[in-house]
């Protein structure tokens, strides 16, 4: 449908509103009638969902991917509340139920994860094979992940207790958002019914499909019994419609295990395989067996798990500083005291000169006042060089009696601190009365002085040199 027609005229569609919606508010919906508008028909007569298919492919997998990191979100946040937040005489992740629930929501998490980079793989190979893959893997995905992704952002939230339902936490705004990638693309029953048809119509998809989970057969008896169930209730595709919904839950979790028990550590395939395969798991987050390894589960998914002594009392430590930041040359380099983790203390604002070498100053220079008295010796001005003298000041024009007041003259015109040309306009070669400019700009870290006598647009292009760099 395109917006301008061939003459010229725009094409008629009429925009109702925007809507009020649920979550997702940073992206604007609208609802568009067509009354009269001209479009081009793309495919045959009938065929509306054949020739559209191919790109239903894409942003269902769009779909996937959007839930997989959201529920990575909302996991990280919990997970990190936890591991520092202290109730009841310890650690709230040291607690073996909130341990437990942790851990749930981490495998569910990874294996979402897992999937969804699985399929991308396989969209972005292209084969004939990996294509049939992604006939059934795609909308049985997006059926299962998107929809296991609400509960686990309320249990996330419900993780930070009170402060999971304040804004401030980003919580909310992640339960607001969790269900719509099931909705978009079609929602529940219509992925149901398209791994119906495509098991009925495209017999290579499920070639594909018992192929692909049939790589980690044997590796785990939970996950053979899982699939020899499965191509049971393959074999009648005529009386499913009614249960399509639990076909296509199994589908997901099959496929899921099976990537999962080849690429996952064993603690996360032996865990998943325990709770999601068994006919007594639970339906809840938070009820893993107790057999497990939760800590390693919690430990994997903590945001960053490379920090040391994480959750303890840090220690200072000394960190020699480097010769030649802040020390004169010939001299050994001091030691600074800061804590372990955190990061070095800010370099002096005037520690160097534009030229490279060092400084034995401490303090940065006030505005307008030179520091080549504490300078490098190599650095002292040249004899001839002076301050300018004060500009006189600009006669003022005489204003009609009752007008408005006069305009006061800025002093300041010719008083910067020319003994130091690096911290002046004079360095970008705007030439003073009395005055040698100097060519070289101020460098990071160094004072620019403002001074008005430039004209605006001087001003405007090298404002970036009018404020501490």
């Amino acid at each position: 449908m395109p917006r301008v027609l061939e003459d010229g005229t725009r094409n008629v569609f009429l925009i109702q509103r925007l809507k009020d919606k649920l979550g997702n508010r940073s992206n604007a919906s609208a609802e568009v009638e067509f009354a009269g508008t001209w479009a081009r028909r793309v495919g045959e007569e009938g065929r509306g969902v054949s020739a559209i298919i191919g790109m239903v492919a894409a942003t269902r997998l769009d779909c996937v991917l959007g839930s997989a990191g959201l529920m990575r979100q909302a996991v990280a946040q919990a997970v990190h509340h936890a591991t520092y937040r202290e109730a009841f005489g310890g650690k709230l992740v040291d607690k073996p139920l909130m341990r437990n629930v942790l851990a749930d929501l981490a495998l569910e998490s990874e294996a979402a994860t897992t999937l969804a980079l699985r399929l991308a793989a396989a969209y972005d190979d292209g084969g004939e094979g990996e294509r049939a893959l992604l006939r059934i893997a795609v909308p049985a995905a997006k059926y299962w992940v998107t929809k296991r992704c609400a509960p686990l952002a309320v249990e996330a939230a419900e993780c930070l207790g009170g402060n999971g339902y304040v804004e401030e936490s980003g919580m909310p705004r992640l339960v607001r958002e969790s269900p719509l990638n099931s909705i978009w693309e079609g929602a529940g029953n219509v992925q149901a019914l398209d791994v119906l048809r495509a098991l009925r119509r495209e017999p290579a998809a499920l070639d594909a499909y018992l192929r692909e989970v049939g790589r980690a057969r044997g590796a785990d008896h939970r996950l053979d019994a899982a699939i020899k169930n499965l191509l049971t209730d393959l074999a009648d595709l005529d009386a499913v419609e009614g249960r399509a919904r639990r076909l296509v839950e199994r589908l997901a979790l099959t496929l899921q295990a099976s990537l999962l028990v080849r690429h996952a550590p064993p603690e996360v395939s032996d865990a998943f395989c325990a709770s999601r395969l068994s006919p007594d798991s639970g339906t809840t987050f938070g009820t893993l067996p107790h057999t497990l390894n939760l800590k390693t589960l919690v430990t994997r998914a903590h945001p960053t798990p490379e920090q040391p002594n994480r959750g303890q009392t840090l220690k200072p430590t000394t960190t020699p500083t480097p010769q030649g930041r802040g020390e004169p040359r010939g001299q050994p380099p001091t030691t600074r005291t800061r804590r372990r983790g955190t990061k070095p203390p800010p370099r002096i604002a005037a520690g160097h000169h534009s030229e490279g070498y060092p400084s034995t100053r401490t303090t940065p220079t006030p505005r307008g006042a030179g520091n080549y008295a504490t300078s490098h010796p190599s650095r002292q001005p040249p004899t001839h060089t002076t301050a300018a003298p004060r500009a006189a000041p600009r006669p003022q024009k005489q204003q009609p009696r009752g007008g408005a007041a006069p305009t006061r003259h800025h002093p300041r015109v010719a008083q910067s601190s020319i003994s130091h040309p690096h911290r002046s306009r004079v360095a970008r070669g705007c030439k003073l009365p009395g005055t040698t400019p100097v060519p070289s700009p101020p460098r990071r870290g160094q004072t620019a002085v403002w001074l008005p006598h430039l004209s605006r647009e001087d001003r405007w292009r090298s404002r970036r040199w009018t404020c501490r760099i």
